[in-house]
């Protein structure tokens, strides 16, 4: 469904001369959590090329952002994402042991998933349909990102990154709480046969099969089919132990809504990237 403004009980909708973005009203209530999805008000766009050509473009972008809401530009780190499950741990040890990751994200090649505790350290994501997940444990005090596009919700990325909370934190599950951004719902999320049966084959065990996916029409002599990659990873983190009152979904299709948000199956080959951000303050 289209919406002009998706403030709700969940969700906070900002409007800046030069910024749009929302947050999650559960994140507000911790003063030490900094976070956004930024919205493509003035077609902010956040799209780093395999080339690096738009570096130049996105630390603008990101320096918009950064004095408009509040993030520490300098230490913003971004990982480049390959659809992967790989969630990495960002420590002191590993901000020092070479060059700090930049907004390229060359060093974070392949890692679509960052946990970490420290402070004054802004984690990045990008999307254009895929799911985004926003975790915090405000007990460890411990956050996370987690881009999780359909081949990382089917290799179960927001189970490592939970496990990784678990193990190298010792986050008790039943706090930690996980934000769910603008992403491309069940309603547009149409594949074909082949991804269909992969996923069925993956979460039949979850006896939710038929909620997961939808069969569509048939198209060009091929049937099509609809999935829904949001309840996949809300039942993966229900696996995991995160409360059901912890999850908390935006509900925003990013193909419904196309003009405030980017996608790549509405925007075509020239799509950008949307972006979310989390930090944590240094109290």
């Amino acid at each position: 469904m289209n919406q002009n403004n998706f403030e709700s009980d969940e969700i906070k909708h900002i409007v800046l001369n030069e910024l749009e973005y929302i947050q999650f009203k559960r994140l507000l209530k911790y003063p030490e959590i900094n976070h956004a999805y930024i919205l493509k008000a003035n077609d902010l766009g956040f799209s780093v090329r395999r080339d690096f050509s738009e570096v130049e473009k996105v630390k603008k972008n990101l320096k918009i952002v950064s004095d408009k809401i509040g993030f520490n530009y300098e230490n913003i780190i971004r990982p480049f994402y390959d659809h992967t499950n790989n969630v990495e741990l960002i420590t002191e040890a590993f901000l020092y042991d070479g060059e700090r990751p930049s907004l390229s994200g060359k060093r974070l090649n392949q890692i679509d998933g960052i946990i970490t505790d420290l402070d004054e350290t802004p984690i990045m994501s990008t999307n254009a349909d895929c799911n985004l997940i926003l975790i915090y444990d405000p007990i460890k005090k411990v956050f996370g990102n987690v881009h999780a596009g359909w081949r990382g919700t089917f290799g179960k990325i927001i189970k490592n990154a939970i496990q990784k909370m678990k193990k190298e934190y010792s986050c008790n599950p039943s706090d930690i709480i996980c934000c769910l951004c603008p992403s491309i719902r069940k309603c547009h999320f149409e594949v074909d046969f082949d991804v269909a049966n992969q996923c069925k084959e993956i979460f039949e065990y979850t006896n939710r099969i038929n909620e997961i996916i939808q069969e569509g029409e048939i198209k060009e002599g091929k049937p099509k089919f609809y999935i829904d990659t949001v309840l996949i990873n809300k039942i993966l983190l229900e696996e995991e132990g995160i409360l059901t009152g912890n999850i908390i979904d935006s509900q925003i299709c990013s193909v419904c809504n196309s003009d405030k948000v980017h996608s790549r199956r509405a925007h075509g080959v020239n799509f950008d990237l949307a972006t979310a951000l989390i930090q944590k303050n240094k109290m």
